[in-house]
């Protein structure tokens, strides 16, 4: 038993922490933390360390020296390197109401459509299109843009043992007229006519030729397209797009033979990661036409977006 003699207990209510390395939180985020960046010896480690809090409220700064808060000195160059996002070009190739283009066409190699159809979707400035074609699509059943897009499937090309093929999509206001026959067993390739919301009627094709697929079976192609031009007297703008897999950076009869024809090969830059440009646009046209590089992540080519300036 106590004697009987007066208890008294002191309680201090204790909550836990822990004190982290600046290193260790990385990736980190906190509801509160209290930080000392008086010892900082690494670019961005002071802002590494005083961003792992959600709200300005919630941080506590002892010893602050502002003089820890710096970066590397190489990070400007660096920034300069990367790839420019290039959807400021907006106002360029969409129907702004400065620049009213009667039709634009987006063509790229996506590398399979099903695989990159929602990274597509994603950038949805370029939905605004009148026409997608799209090579090397791969084994695509029933290819969609909808809903995300009022786009219809108008034709399509697809190899399957060799994993290839060819894809348009048209909006609605612009109207698909025919596809087009032209039988190349060595090519992938789409024509179709179309007509615009103006008025205007196009011949468009789009190619895809395998890499290990001679150059000499592009020849016929500008042939049989102003020939058949020449039996719809409404057909003045005739263009082809796709994926070549010629790099005319370096000696290609191509452009020259197109020229032939009076096709004028318009991208003038390169299209793929490794500097190549074999992502081509011929057009045969009274019209002035416009076409511009884009820059996309999920493809090995960049896509090139079309556009007729003057009907």
């Amino acid at each position: 038993m106590l004697p009987s003699r007066s208890i008294m207990r002191h309680q201090y209510p204790l909550q836990l922490a822990w004190s982290l390395t600046v290193h260790k939180v990385q990736g980190q985020t906190f509801s509160s933390a209290v930080i000392s960046i008086s010892n900082i010896f690494q670019p961005g480690q002071g802002y590494t360390a005083i961003s792992r809090v959600k709200e300005l409220t919630n941080l506590y700064i002892e010893e602050l020296n502002t003089d820890s808060l710096y970066c590397d000195e190489k990070i400007e160059n660096a920034l300069q390197s990367m790839r420019v996002f290039s959807c400021t070009l907006a106002n360029w190739y969409f129907h702004d109401k400065h620049i009213p283009f009667p039709f634009t066409i987006f063509s790229q190699n996506v590398e399979d459509f099903e695989v990159h159809r929602q990274d597509i979707i994603a950038y949805t400035d370029l939905l605004q299109c009148d026409m997608f074609c799209f090579t090397e699509t791969g084994d695509t059943e029933q290819p969609q843009l909808q809903p995300f897009c009022q786009m219809t499937t108008i034709a399509s090309n697809y190899t399957k043992k060799r994993n290839r093929g060819v894809l348009l999509f048209l909006n609605p206001k612009s109207k698909f007229v025919s596809t087009v026959d032209m039988s190349n067993t060595n090519l992938d390739f789409v024509a179709v006519t179309v007509v615009t919301e103006q008025g205007i009627t196009l011949l468009i094709a789009v190619v895809y030729k395998p890499p290990k697929t001679p150059e000499k079976y592009l020849r016929t192609i500008p042939e049989q397209l102003v020939q058949i031009a020449s039996t719809n007297k409404d057909i003045k703008h005739t263009v082809i797009v796709g994926d070549f897999n010629v790099n005319i950076n370096e000696d290609s009869f191509l452009p020259s033979h197109f020229e032939k024809w009076s096709f004028q090969q318009l991208v003038e830059k390169y299209t793929t990661r490794k500097g190549t440009l074999l992502d081509h646009v011929y057009v045969k046209s009274p019209a002035k036409w416009l076409a511009k590089n884009l820059v996309t992540y999920y493809s090995y080519h960049n896509p090139v977006i079309v556009a007729l300036e003057t009907s």
